[in-house]
């Protein structure tokens, strides 16, 4: 079975992180959500994949190429027009035979081989659903004796849990239906709207309800509770250099080419990515990734926290609770504060994180010594901060603080 894979979109409630990559390419563990997706298609025998590109479409393919390195065979379709997830599927028409039952699967989301078996045991065109605790976030499911009666999007009113989950088993028909919609006057052609059509049409379609692996980054600080649920499973891996007076405590990740200088103190679950280097006598607590090429250096505190990767932290720095893009440099004593449930600005709007937070800084930031980044404040790309600087509030990408 063909599977397409939907990974044309932006994630703008996630900016700045998506600024110079989309949602999908967001790394998890110092791993890309849409990899977690490739590498359960793999693990239930789904081989060939349609991948239907857009926003930054170069990153996603020079990342996984062909796909030879992740075990399947992918074929690149291009959105050039972002105009929802019906119109993205028509991309993959060429590539599917009629007749042919296929997947399709939103690339955003974290799951794993279980949650794509389940669909895959369906006899009729077929939604998975999962439950969730933000119903009013998605598009909600009615169905009745396992058959979809209507898709709901973003309740204000409770009616149910289960929620759809972006995987579907369709066959050729569904082309049909999208045609139907594509020449209506829309300004957004969405699957559900595809689905509507056919249940209007007494199409059956399934309902299948999973209780398997589905996670969802909806905002930046999404990353950090996700990081830390999946870091759970993490198996202790030593491929770099430790030098002798580190301590290294629980289930720690060391990737080839890294070093842990003496003094050290890393406590698991942690993972570090290839090439990196951790200054002497910096501690690293539990709930941390660093990504490849980063450079820490000594006596800095490492918490809870995401770095992306291709950084360089000078000395005495803390961060917590934070996220961190990739390309930082730093001066010495960075200093980010945490509060809990802290006011943030989120694509024009100012939302409530519902837990701690440090700071979200975006890619290709420079900031000067002893620059404090206050608790939900958001830091966009390519910002320059001059030493001493207290950061408040949001940043646009390329402000200069002197």
């Amino acid at each position: 079975m063909k599977a397409v894979v939907l990974a044309a979109g932006e994630g703008a409630r996630c900016r700045p992180l998506t600024f110079t990559r989309s949602k999908v390419m967001l790394p998890i563990a110092n791993k890309p959500i849409l990899e977690y997706v490739i590498d359960a298609l793999s693990s239930c025998g789904i081989k060939e994949i349609v991948m239907v590109v857009g926003y930054k479409k170069e990153l996603i393919m020079d990342y996984f190429r062909d796909g030879v390195d992740f075990d399947v065979s992918i074929t690149y379709g291009e959105q050039k027009a972002i105009l929802g997830t019906a119109h993205a599927l028509n991309v993959a028409k060429q590539n599917i035979e009629d007749g042919e039952s296929f997947l399709v699967i939103n690339g955003d989301t974290i799951i794993n081989a279980e949650t794509v078996m389940e669909l895959l045991q369906a006899e009729t065109p077929s939604i998975l659903g999962v439950l969730s605790e933000l119903p009013s976030q998605y598009g909600v499911i009615i169905e009745e004796n396992g058959k979809l009666k209507s898709i709901i999007e973003k309740p204000k009113e409770e009616i149910s849990y289960l929620i759809n989950s972006g995987i579907y088993l369709f066959d050729s028909s569904v082309f049909d239906y999208i045609s139907k919609l594509l020449i209506s006057d829309q300004t957004e052609y969405s699957l559900t709207d595809v689905i509507q059509l056919m249940i209007e049409d007494n199409a059956e379609i399934g309902v299948i309800k999973s209780n398997a692996l589905w996670l969802d980054v909806v905002y930046p600080w999404d990353v950090l509770t996700i990081t830390q649920l999946l870091l759970k499973e993490v198996k202790t891996s030593l491929n770099g250099e430790v030098e002798e007076g580190a301590k290294i405590i629980g289930n720690v990740v060391l990737g080839e080419g890294s070093i842990v200088r003496s003094g050290c103190y890393i406590v698991g679950p942690t993972v570090i990515g290839r090439n990196c280097e951790i200054g002497a006598n910096t501690t690293i607590l539990p709930s941390t990734t660093i990504g490849d090429n980063t450079t820490i250096s000594t006596n800095s505190h490492i918490e809870n926290s995401v770095l992306f990767g291709h950084s360089f932290v000078q000395s005495g720095a803390f961060i917590s609770n934070s996220i961190i893009a990739s390309s930082l440099v730093s001066g010495s004593h960075l200093s980010t504060e945490v509060a809990e449930k802290p006011r943030v600005e989120v694509e024009d709007d100012v939302m409530r994180c519902p837990g701690k937070l440090g700071t979200i800084v975006g890619d290709d930031c420079s900031l000067g010594c002893g620059v404090i980044l206050t608790s939900g404040s958001v830091i966009g790309g390519e910002c320059v901060v001059s030493s001493g600087k207290i950061i408040k509030g949001y940043l646009p990408v390329g402000s200069k603080v002197v």
